[in-house]
């Protein structure tokens, strides 16, 4: 059986390691925000740091702040040393590549069809 166009630019996107870019920034963004979520919902967490900083607001919200993107910082650095990003990366736009040229083939053909009748 051979393989249809989009196989073919799936397989040429694994062996050739081309995958999406990933927006680290973007990443740090999003990992910061969930972070200081999770300890804004953590009563026991926000108690512990208004007793040891004396209910000042304004520290308060610094050190919460500080704590998300270190937590941040230190995922970003991990995912970055994982090779398992990158794999997936490239299998889902190897995937992504496959799909889109499986509809462009779809579309010509159908094209194809529509021209040949009239």
């Amino acid at each position: 059986m051979s393989k249809t166009l989009g196989q073919r630019l799936a397989d040429f996107n694994i062996e050739v390691g081309t995958a999406m870019t990933i927006d680290w920034q973007q990443v740090r963004i999003q990992a910061a925000i969930a972070a200081m979520q999770a300890h804004i919902c953590d009563e026991e967490f926000m108690s512990r740091i208004s007793r040891n900083l004396k209910q000042d607001d304004n520290e308060i919200v610094k050190f919460v702040v500080k704590w998300s993107v270190t937590y941040a910082d230190a995922l970003v650095a991990e995912l970055k040393h994982s090779d398992d990003v990158y794999a997936e990366c490239r299998r889902m736009d190897a995937i992504n590549t496959a799909a889109m040229c499986e509809n462009m083939t779809k579309i010509q053909k159908e094209l194809q069809k529509k021209g040949g009748k009239q």
